[in-house]
């Protein structure tokens, strides 16, 4: 008996393939879905709706049902008129009286030169070293005619001939020159101003803002500085005290104002700066 071999039992029926499309078959274009897509969204009987509900939004929005029939001057309006936007009217007068008023409130600006003491040392510093350097050689009447010369040029100043003979005599004292430091730099640290007379912003009433350093600032009165004068009588008392013989205090008296000035000025930059700054501060 022959076996019967498994490859040749067939135990299902095949199913036949199904016949293939024809390449040829095309679908709807993508032109024509889109313009079928349009027209179905234009003939949507919501949007129509939703435009129509717009116009008349809008109709009833923007166009009166009659024209309003503007009152007369003087008369009384029956109803309530809305304009149809703002409008600001300035009033100038009150505005420019406000901003007058903003500015008079701003003090005068004084700033302190802090450069002025250190100059005002070196200075003299200089000075005695010169006097100490030119006592190296003999003194004649015509080098001392010449170191005059040298020292108001320098300086600004000339050396009357009495002090430059204590000055020949004490040998430029070195405890003159220190003393004569320490006692302007007490002036210095109070404020000088060159003349009080020169308050012509209504310091004197008001009393003036003071800068003594970038943020730094204070008010003071008029009788809490001094000016050149007052510094002169403050620096002569102060020497008075120190106990010298009478021509070295005159000596010490005459070479301290020599020196001393101003270290306090108007700072007009940063006044109208100020006055700038409260105009733009009120609104019209």
């Amino acid at each position: 008996m022959n076996p019967i071999p498994f490859k040749n039992l067939k135990f299902f029926k095949r199913s036949e393939p199904q016949a293939i499309k024809q390449k040829n078959s095309t679908s709807p274009s993508k032109t024509e879905i889109k313009l079928t897509y349009w027209q179905k969204l234009i003939q949507s009987p919501i949007v129509i709706l939703f435009i129509f509900v717009a116009i008349i939004a809008a109709f009833i929005s923007y166009v009166p049902s009659r024209s309003l029939p503007l009152p007369s001057e003087g008369e009384i309006a029956r109803s309530d008129i809305i304009a149809p936007a703002d409008l600001t009217v300035e009033d100038e007068g009150t505005t420019e009286n406000r901003r007058k008023e903003a500015v008079d409130v701003i003090l005068p600006v004084y700033a302190q030169d802090v450069n002025v003491f250190s100059d005002t040392e070196e200075n003299i510093r200089e000075f005695f070293n010169s006097g100490r350097e030119w006592l190296k050689e003999s003194v004649t009447v015509t080098r001392r005619d010449e170191f005059q010369k040298e020292i108001q040029e320098k300086y600004d100043f000339e050396i009357p001939s009495k002090d430059l003979r204590l000055l020949i005599k004490n040998k430029f004292s070195a405890v003159a020159e220190e003393s004569l430091i320490s006692l302007l730099g007490k002036i210095y640290a109070r404020g000088i101003i060159l003349s009080k007379n020169l308050f012509i912003y209504g310091e004197e009433e008001r009393g003036f803002n003071f800068l003594t350093g970038p943020n730094t600032e204070k008010t003071l009165t008029i009788e809490e500085i001094i000016d050149t004068k007052e510094g002169k009588e403050i620096l002569a008392e102060e020497i008075s005290q120190l106990g010298l013989h009478r021509n070295e205090t005159s000596l010490l008296t005459d070479i301290a104002n020599f020196f001393l000035s101003a270290n306090i000025t108007y700072n007009k930059t940063e006044t109208e700066a100020r006055k700038e700054q409260a105009r733009q501060s009120i609104e019209t």
